[in-house]
């Protein structure tokens, strides 16, 4: 794993939940397919950039969309084609992986849309900084391929602030002029029947514009709008189911429906049965006492409610609960909520051991598991020799065990645990959440 005059590369390649690596052999129907039509595309592009293709042949980049309901390999395709990419290149930066969300980029092991090509959170128009741009072209110089995953979250905003900015900086920069700065493949992955984005126009907002805005624009949503339209010409579907097994055909069965909007009364009928009401109190209490169970509230005062109920079932005389007075720095000085604009930095947090905590408002690494919604069990609540929570001291550190966490391990007999140092930067991780 050297590429020639390099050091050597350590290759970050995905596994499957047995360790084992994704392979071109185990893809199955249209899966293959599909990479075949990447695969091919990329042995273009190394002959014409080698100049064996005919003079009369122009090279033509891949600008794709693949479709696919849960269950039909998505997840398993990006996989493949990352590490095909990467072996064949002996480069990581060869092929990125980025998703709207870090939920969702964590579950491709990729980076969110933002964090990776520098976009501003509140204006997808504001131009990349100089740091910025020597960040992004030392991660694109060698790219030949972009994949995005749950395309129908991904706003005309973002996709269009997300070509400009890789035009500005892939390799080497000086390609702005360039489709992509260049890059020779750009795949979008998603289910169009999924969540759209929240507050901006997506994908199927292309079809209401007039074709004059469809037109590429100066604009992050003029250029974004020009680019779904673009990828909408080539799209490939996959279509069989690689996720459910027999004993799920009615699960699978009442997604299919659900997607399309037409939920058959046997279907209903059969989901009203799951009801609370339809089961025992004792079935009830064994429900409501899983730690597995997710309890959804239509808003903040039952949520309270339920969490301190759940840290008074887990604190005790030798586990107190610690209410920890949030800390401030630059010219914020008061813990009070009003004086944080419109930051979710809480005011004062209260936790302790075996209490489970939630990482809210901020992708911390979703590479790692440390992305907004990310749920972890507090191990420890370490304090200085004389230092009390009730004299408003902080914690020197907090352990936290997140199951998900793939990042640098810290302690050996327990990988899954992060430590947290200094806790007054980072008090808005440690909201209970039951």
């Amino acid at each position: 794993m050297q590429r020639e005059g390099s050091h050597p590369v350590k290759l970050n390649l995905p596994r499957d939940l047995n360790g084992n690596l994704y392979e071109l052999k185990n893809l199955k129907g249209d899966q293959l397919e599909i990479a075949c039509v990447v695969m091919k595309t990329l042995l273009e592009w190394i002959k014409y950039n080698r100049g064996e293709l005919a003079n009369d042949k122009a090279f033509e980049p891949l600008r794709m969309i693949i479709r696919g309901a849960a269950g039909t390999g998505k997840s398993v395709l990006i996989n493949t084609i990352v590490t095909v990419i990467r072996k064949l290149f002996v480069d990581n930066d060869a092929v990125h992986v980025m998703a709207p969300t870090g939920a969702a980029a964590f579950n491709v092991l990729g980076e969110t849309i933002h964090r990776m090509l520098g976009i501003n959170i509140w204006d997808a128009d504001k131009e990349l900084s100089g740091a910025a741009k020597d960040r992004m072209s030392g991660k694109l110089a060698r790219t030949v391929a972009l994949i995005f995953d749950e395309r129908s979250m991904i706003s005309q905003d973002i996709l269009g602030a997300a070509e400009t900015n890789v035009s500005a900086t892939a390799h080497g920069m000086g390609h702005d002029n360039e489709d992509w700065g260049g890059i020779p493949i750009i795949l979008m992955f998603g289910d169009d029947y999924q969540l759209p984005p929240s507050f901006s126009p997506g994908a199927f907002d292309t079809v209401s514009v007039s074709p004059r805005l469809g037109a590429k624009g100066t604009g992050a949503r003029s250029n974004g709008c020009h680019q779904f339209l673009k990828f909408s010409t080539n799209n490939m579907e996959l279509t069989l189911q690689k996720r459910q097994h027999n004993e799920q055909t009615f699960f699978k069965e009442f997604l299919d429906s659900t997607r399309f909007g037409k939920v058959t009364p046997e279907q209903a009928d059969e989901i009203e049965h799951l009801h609370m009401n339809m089961y025992t109190p004792e079935e009830q209490k064994q429900i409501m006492d899983n730690p597995s169970t997710m309890f959804l509230f239509a808003n903040k005062i039952p949520m309270y409610e339920h969490n301190f109920k759940k840290i008074g079932e887990v604190c005790s005389e030798e586990n107190p609960a610690a209410c920890i007075k949030a800390q401030t720095t630059g010219h914020k000085k008061k813990a009070v909520s009003s004086h944080f604009d419109e930051d979710s930095t809480p005011s004062t947090t209260l936790f302790c051991r075996d209490c489970k905590v939630q990482i809210c408002g901020k992708n911390f690494c979703p590479e790692w598991g440390l992305f907004n919604g990310a749920i972890g069990v507090v191990q420890e609540i370490v304090f200085g020799k004389d230092k009390n929570p009730n004299d408003g001291d902080q914690p020197k550190y907090v352990t936290v065990k997140f199951d998900h966490y793939q990042g640098p391990i810290w302690d050996k007999t327990r990988p899954k645990v992060r430590q947290l140092v200094q806790l007054h930067n980072t008090a808005r991780q440690q909201l209970p959440s039951h």
